[in-house]
């Protein structure tokens, strides 16, 4: 039983940096929001600019009749 402990305190220092002082645990919804929504936003962000500045645009059509 001492040894099974022992290997799971070397674990948790060995995860750990000297000096760490972990926090709070984000939740689910905070998780989610920040790994998931935001850098999809920002990219979708980013191609709709792209998509806007590249595009070229239709200037008044020419066509005066249909053939």
């Amino acid at each position: 039983m001492v040894i099974s402990q022992n290997l799971i305190s070397i674990g948790h220092r060995m995860v750990q940096e000297d000096g760490s002082q972990p926090g709070e645990p984000l939740s689910f919804i905070k998780a989610i929001i920040y790994f998931g929504v935001i850098p999809v936003g920002i990219f979708l962000g980013i191609a709709g600019l792209v998509m806007l500045f590249t595009t070229e645009r239709k200037k008044g059509s020419q066509l005066t009749s249909i053939d």
